[in-house]
């Protein structure tokens, strides 16, 4: 019987550190080859969850590229924006989406739990420090440790194939042509959103993007953060108290562009917090000639916004 005990915990221990081996020589090998090259043209980018990957058709806006990621926390954002930088010297803005549920504790989820650790953490666990895997492994051990197996099988299949552009992985614009919008207005039951907004706030969610915010700073680029358009029933504006509070409180230093209010019609919404591909049109049109109208250089810029959404032509 102990024979066999020995044998048990040498097998796990071997085991244990071929993966280990097998991960860190994999993790290496992609770290010095992996692409995050976007085109020279770009010189903005977008970061964010759903709400920016479903507004910004970066086929309309001039020189942005839209790499906004469905469920994607900061957490994870971090460390695209650390890359992207890395390897695209012309990028000299950064926009990221900040609304309402990114504050919200059930960031957290997005964070540590599943799907998100088989999905967001295995994307980016090769370019992820220690400190950040210690906190995944603390927080939710049992499908952390599940994820070192399928890191390993997912690293080598990189490796072996020299799968390594990242930038067509790392998000895109979401055409959306679904509109839901007055089935879900006549829904009267939206509490359970409302209470999940209320149930305190992501600190690792805000740590984090305050590192975004910092690394752009060190890297001399631009960044603001944004809120996209979403509909004024959506129950997640009844954290807005809590939001502005901890805009001000957190991020006062970052210019924040809020485009919450921007005109549109019920049609122009996928649901209520996403635009449908009509919607976004309409947006993105008025966001590229925002731009182009020299935005990003005023003093005033929220005024500016709140002024022309209301008084220019949109379609």
């Amino acid at each position: 019987m102990k024979k066999f005990i020995l044998n048990t915990i040498l097998f796990i221990a071997v085991s244990v550190s071929s993966i280990a081996l097998l991960i860190s020589v994999t993790n290496h090998c992609i770290q010095l080859n992996a692409k995050f090259k976007v085109p020279d043209s770009i010189s903005k980018v977008i970061i964010g969850h759903s709400h920016s990957g479903c507004a910004f058709n970066d086929s309309i806006i001039r020189d942005l590229k839209n790499l906004s990621t469905s469920g994607e926390s900061y957490f994870y954002s971090y460390y695209k924006v650390v890359e992207l930088l890395k390897q695209n010297k012309q990028i000299n803005t950064v926009f990221v989406e900040f609304s309402n549920n990114q504050v919200s504790k059930r960031m957290n989820a997005w964070i540590w739990e599943e799907p998100y650790l088989s999905t967001s953490y295995l994307t980016y666990a090769p370019f992820m420090d220690m400190e950040s895997k210690i906190l995944l492994a603390r927080k939710n051990p049992f499908d952390f440790f599940n994820c070192i197996t399928l890191q390993s099988s997912k690293n080598l299949k990189i490796v072996n194939t020299k799968d390594y552009d990242y930038a067509e992985k790392i998000g895109g614009y979401i055409n959306l042509k679904k509109n839901k919008i007055d089935s879900l207005l006549s829904y009267s039951d939206l509490k359970v959103d409302e209470e999940s907004e209320q149930n305190g706030i992501s600190e690792v969610n805000i740590i984090y993007l305050k590192k975004i915010i910092a690394t752009c700073n060190k890297e001399k680029v631009k960044i603001f953060l944004i809120r996209s358009p979403f509909h004024d029933s959506h129950p997640s504006f009844k954290n807005e108290k809590v939001f502005q509070k901890i805009l001000r409180s957190e991020f006062s230093e970052t210019e924040f562009l809020d485009f919450k209010n921007f005109p549109l019609n019920n049609s122009e919404y996928a649901d209520l917090e996403h635009l449908n591909y009509s919607g976004a049109k309409i947006f993105s049109a008025f966001f590229d000639k925002a731009l182009s109208n020299g935005l990003l250089n005023m003093k005033h810029k929220q005024d500016y916004l709140n002024e022309v959404m209301f008084t220019t032509e949109l379609k």
